[in-house]
């Protein structure tokens, strides 16, 4: 049996949680991710956001895709509105992005990609004051 894999440190600020990632990751890692995640959930507005910052190469095999895919669903009933994602240091972009197209966009998640800290979070801010 394989053990975790990948890596996560959650921080919020007010209403957008900055996280911090490093893969790739396997479904135990989601899952664990998920479930840390419903208890930070709990202190949060009615609608917020998230800045993900993935690091190296944090592609998801198909089944923690699915999984993560559907704690995205839950996540947007919680109130999540936007997403902004800052790639750091990755070799395969192309790919992550087609993942996290596919993520979002299966689950209707305002998202954008960002090169810095300060635009993403700028962004998502304006995305909670509609």
């Amino acid at each position: 049996m394989f053990g975790i894999h990948g890596e996560y440190q959650l921080q919020q600020e007010g209403d957008i949680l900055i996280i911090h990632s490093k893969g790739p990751f396997n479904t135990k890692l989601v899952d664990q991710f998920s479930t840390e995640m419903e208890t930070i959930i709990k202190n949060l507005p009615a609608a917020w956001g998230q800045v993900v910052f993935l690091a190296e190469d944090s592609m998801l095999p198909p089944d923690a895709e699915k999984s993560l895919q559907k704690a995205c669903s839950r996540r947007r009933e919680q109130g999540l509105t936007a997403s902004a994602i800052i790639f750091v240091s990755a070799a395969t972009t192309f790919t992550m992005r087609a993942q996290v197209c596919r993520i979002y966009d299966h689950v209707g998640i305002h998202y954008q990609f960002f090169d810095d800290s300060a635009a993403a979070q700028a962004w998502v801010a304006t995305k909670l004051k509609f």
